[in-house]
């Protein structure tokens, strides 16, 4: 828990319980401060019980207020819990309590601008099917001009068939002009990725051009791929099967991209973030009596603590350098 987090969860945790009402009247008058990046209310929403969520907007907390961040509303912040396990179905009851209270599903806020946008990126597919329901503008844009089709592809299979999005929501491009396909391939999932691809390859504006597809840093999927073999928490990741299936659909191994003013292959993406010696092998391309000539060869350094780039919800590496600096990925324009 960070250490603003920390700031609303001292007198929040489940063991004051009998202390609850008093606490909710105390701090009546500072409901909708935010601090950091979120209120209160938003916090609960994220962390607590029904309970709690009803005694903060009984007393007045606003069921709508917006801030900045990655929890830009209440209901947004409800759709990222991951502490259902002691209470089954408490996200489902809190999202559909907030919009009893008034709370707005396409009130726009933070990083990610709707709930369902965010039930897309960290929601359960329950959460997805329930914002559905409640009349979710499924063209929406976020900051980065993604739509909901474009984050629910780092989910799986089951989250994008309940979203179920069309061919021209998956080729439409976002402010990094990256379509679902670049999303897809960090799913792990193979399966979302060939439905993802084979939308591509029917659409009339890609069916030709599906292998030469890239952003604006001009990085191929297999660059995506590349890019994303450890979870935020250093855990290895099983891309394996997607980078063998990328090459089988004929990505090249020698494309290059824009990456700390140079121009990097998907094996010089890899080994700046620590792909192990099975991946790095499988992007080595082989061209006999050939030197493989590297712009990058080490791996960049990983943050003490845990951090990911706020455009592409990836770890976030340092430079491996005598000075160290960390790589932003917040400039859309140049984000790995």
């Amino acid at each position: 828990m960070r250490k603003k987090e920390a700031q609303f969860g001292l007198p929040w945790t489940r063991e004051m319980n009998p202390l609850r009402d008093i606490l909710a009247s105390v701090v009546k008058v500072k409901l909708d401060t935010i601090v950091g990046c979120e209120s209160v209310l938003q916090f609960v929403c994220r962390w607590e019980s029904l309970v709690m969520v009803q005694i903060l907007v009984d007393a007045g907390a606003d069921v709508n207020l917006a801030s900045q961040g990655m929890y830009g509303t209440p209901l947004q912040a409800a759709c990222t819990r991951t502490v259902d396990s002691e209470s089954p179905g408490e996200t489902l009851k809190i999202i559909q309590y907030l919009i009893q209270q008034g709370a707005q599903v396409n009130a726009r806020g933070g990083y990610l601008h709707s709930c369902l946008h965010t039930a897309c990126w960290k929601g359960t597919p329950e959460v997805i099917k329930l914002v559905l329901t409640q009349e979710a503008e499924v063209d929406s844009k976020d900051s980065v001009g993604r739509t909901p089709a474009h984050l629910v592809c780092y989910q799986g299979l089951e989250h994008y068939r309940i979203l179920n999005p069309s061919a021209s929501q998956l080729v439409a491009r976002d402010l990094t002009q990256r379509t679902a396909l670049h999303y897809a391939v960090m799913s792990e999932d193979l399966k979302l990725l060939k439905q993802v691809l084979d939308s591509h390859k029917c659409h009339p504006e890609h069916r030709d051009t599906y292998r030469q597809l890239v952003d604006g840093d001009l990085w191929t999927p297999l660059h995506w791929a590349a890019r994303n073999t450890r979870s935020v928490q250093g855990e290895k990741k099983n891309m394996v099967s997607v980078i063998k299936y990328l090459l089988e659909e004929g990505y090249d191994l020698t494309a290059k991209g824009k990456a700390m003013n140079q121009e990097w292959t998907a094996l010089e993406v890899a080994i700046y973030h620590g792909a192990d010696e099975e991946i790095q092998a499988l992007l080595t391309p082989v061209k006999p009596r050939e030197p493989l000539i590297l712009t990058q060869w080490r791996p960049g350094k990983r943050h003490g603590g845990v951090s990911f780039c706020n455009v592409c919800f990836v770890v976030s590496i340092l430079v491996p350098s005598a000075t160290i600096y960390a790589v932003e990925d917040s400039n859309i324009q140049s984000s790995h």
